[in-house]
C-alpha cells in the first residue's frame, strides 16, 4: 500500500513564515519524499537480495534511500504539525535546559543553524541518555 501526503494541518498563513515558503515545503519536497518513499518501496518488492554486501549492491542502496525519504516524509509531518505561534520562544524546561547547556538560547540556535548546514537533509534536538546532554543531530 502507497504512502498518502497528509494535507497541511494549517491555513498556510503562519507568522513570518511566506505561504510561498510553505508551498515549497509541502507541495514540492514533502511530497516528492512521499512519493519517491513509494518508488522506492516498490523496488524494494522485486529487487533481488543474491549477493547483498556492504560494499554496493542494489538492493542496499535502495535501502539507505528508503531511510532518507522515510525520514523526510515523518520530519516534514511533525514540522507541519508544531508550526504556530508568533517564533518567540515561550519558556519552560527545554528552554532553561538549552540556556544551561549552550550558554544562551542564542547559542543553541547557531548550534542548530551550524549543524543544518553541515547536514544532509534534516537536523533534530536530541538527548542522549548516555552522556545526559541535548545535541544538533
Amino acid at each position: 500500500m502507497s504512502y498518502q501526503p497528509k494535507p497541511l494541518p494549517f491555513n498556510n498563513e503562519l507568522n513570518g513564515i511566506s505561504p510561498k515558503t510553505m508551498e515549497i515545503h509541502h507541495d514540492k519536497l514533502y511530497v516528492g519524499y512521499v512519493n519517491k518513499r513509494n518508488e522506492i518501496e516498490q523496488k524494494l518488492e522485486t529487487v533481488s537480495k543474491e549477493g547483498v554486501n556492504g560494499t554496493y549492491h542494489e538492493y542496499g542502496e535502495l535501502k539507505r534511500s528508503e531511510i532518507f525519504a522515510a525520514n523526510a516524509v515523518v520530519l516534514h509531518e511533525y514540522y507541519f504539525d508544531i508550526l504556530g505561534g508568533n517564533g518567540e520562544a515561550q519558556g519552560g524546561e527545554l528552554v532553561e535546559a538549552l540556556t544551561k547547556q549552550f550558554g544562551s538560547l542564542e547559542n543553541w540556535v547557531n548550534d542548530m543553524k551550524a549543524a543544518g548546514m553541515t547536514a544532509r537533509g534534516w537536523v533534530v534536538l536530541a538527548y542522549d541518555f548516555n552522556t545526559k546532554k541535548l545535541h544538533s543531530l
